[in-house]
C-alpha cells in the first residue's frame, strides 16, 4: 500500500516534535504523487524498499545486464572436388591430415575453436566490450594425379547479445525518489546454460552498443563441447 499525504503529515509532525533536522521515510509500497510533492516541499526524503523483487521504476531506475551466447559455423573455402570422397560433414570430420594415427579435421577444428573463443573473451574482458566475431581454419591437402590438391576448412565464432528484461531483475535495497538514486544490490535474471538462448527473462539485442557502460553487468558464455556440438549440428548424414 502506497503512503499518502496524511502519512507525510504524520511523519512531519514526528520530526517537528523530535527536533530532527532531516527525515527519511521508507516504504515497501511506495508513495502517491501528492505525497511525494508534499515530501519534497518539506525536505523529506522518500525511499521505497525492495527485497527480492523486480523494479517498477523503468524511467528512474536503470538496471542493465547483458548475456552473450556463443555460436559457430564451419565453412569450406570452396566446395571440395569429388576426388576427396566427402559426401557428408562426417566424412570431412573424420579425415586424417597425414596418417591413420594423425589427428582428424575435427580434432584440429575443436582446438582452433577453443583457442579462438578464449582469445576473443580475453580481449572483450580487458576492453569492456562485447566479444567480437572471429575466424580461423586449416588447409588440408592431398595428391591427385601427381599434383597437390588443397581444401580450406574454416571455423567462425560469434556471439548473440541479450539484454535482461527489467521486470526480471531482483533488488535488495531502497530507491530515493527525492535524490533519484538506488542504494543496495541487484541480481540478474536466471541464465539457462543448457541451450543457445539464455532464457525467457532475456531479449535479443539487434544492435548492441560498442562499449559496455560502467556499472553494467555482463555474462559471456563459452561454447562448451565444440566437438559434440559440431557432430550434432552438422550430423553424420548432413550433406555438405
Amino acid at each position: 500500500m502506497r503512503l499518502d499525504e496524511q502519512d507525510i503529515d504524520a511523519f512531519w509532525g514526528e520530526l517537528q516534535s523530535s527536533g530532527a533536522n532531516k527525515g527519511v521515510l521508507y516504504s515497501f509500497g511506495g508513495f502517491t504523487r501528492p505525497a511525494l510533492e508534499k515530501a519534497q516541499a518539506l525536505d523529506i526524503c522518500c525511499c521505497k524498499l525492495y527485497k527480492n523483487q523486480p523494479p517498477d521504476l523503468p524511467e528512474s531506475l536503470v538496471l542493465k545486464f547483458y548475456c552473450c551466447t556463443p555460436k559457430f559455423r564451419i565453412r569450406l573455402g570452396e566446395l571440395p572436388d569429388e576426388i576427396w570422397g566427402f559426401t557428408t560433414f562426417n566424412d570431412l570430420f573424420s579425415f586424417r591430415l597425414s596418417s591413420e594415427t594423425s589427428p582428424t579435421v575435427l580434432d584440429h577444428l575443436s582446438e582452433i575453436y577453443c583457442k579462438g573463443e578464449k582469445a576473443a573473451i580475453e580481449v572483450a574482458t580487458k576492453s569492456r566490450e562485447f566479444p567480437q566475431s572471429w575466424s580461423s581454419g586449416i588447409e588440408i591437402s592431398t595428391i591427385h594425379e601427381g599434383a597437390p590438391l588443397f581444401l580450406s576448412v574454416l571455423v567462425e565464432g560469434a556471439w548473440e547479445v541479450y539484454r535482461g528484461k527489467l521486470e526480471a531483475h531482483l533488488l535488495d535495497g531502497s530507491y530515493s525518489f527525492t535524490s533519484g538514486e538506488f542504494q543496495g544490490s541487484q541480481m540478474s535474471p536466471w541464465v539457462d546454460l543448457r541451450g543457445p538462448h539464455p532464457g525467457p527473462a532475456w531479449e535479443l539485442v539487434e544492435d548492441p552498443p560498442v562499449k559496455i557502460e560502467p556499472g553494467v553487468g555482463i555474462f559471456i558464455l563459452e561454447g562448451g563441447d565444440f566437438r559434440q556440438k559440431a557432430i550434432e549440428y552438422y550430423g553424420p548424414n548432413a550433406s555438405r
